[in-house]
């Protein structure tokens, strides 16, 4: 690690190894009276680790719809500011998430758009499923590419390298 700036990223390094130990996370006490927080990055470690786990399967359970994702994140925070600020930041649909469009075609999210709601997508499928030599940009804020629902990961069976997807951003 090189330089001042660098210093600031050890507590939240260390904060995610302790989230994958299961160790608790690091406090800072926030008044006179004892009353201890958990700090605010590691907080917001904490909401994206639990929001971007709740779009991902497991075991026991297949992903949970981007609505659903976002919306016990809040609620399961107790509405907490951080936590309200990240689903703004990172949309309903945060990127590395796979779509289906309103024109057939699959798609996935690149960054969040004008809403929470509607973000910029590209498109890899055609709407038969054929993959595109070139993902196609896709503001699903449009009628045409409005997001129908989301796609589970294990169903795209299309790969695209990650400068693809972002070559006109």
């Amino acid at each position: 690690m090189r330089g001042d700036g660098d210093v600031k990223l050890i507590p939240l390094l260390q904060v995610r190894a302790q989230l994958r130990s299961g160790a608790p996370l690091p406090w800072n006490v926030r008044d006179a009276g004892g009353l201890r927080e958990p700090g605010e990055l590691s907080q917001m470690l904490r909401y994206v680790d639990v929001f971007t786990a709740k779009h991902a399967p497991r075991a026991a359970r297949p992903p949970l719809p981007p609505q659903q994702a976002a919306r016990e994140l809040y609620t399961g925070s107790g509405a907490h500011p951080v936590a309200a600020l990240l689903i703004k930041e990172f949309g309903i649909f945060p990127p590395g998430c796979f779509v289906k469009l309103s024109s057939g075609e699959t798609a996935i999210v690149v960054r969040r758009g004008a809403s929470a709601n509607t973000p910029l997508a590209a498109a890899i499928t055609n709407r038969n499923g054929d993959a595109l030599a070139m993902p196609l940009r896709r503001d699903t804020s449009q009628p045409d590419f409005a997001i129908v629902n989301s796609v589970v990961d294990r169903a795209v069976l299309v790969q695209v390298t990650v400068d693809k997807l972002y070559l006109d951003l």
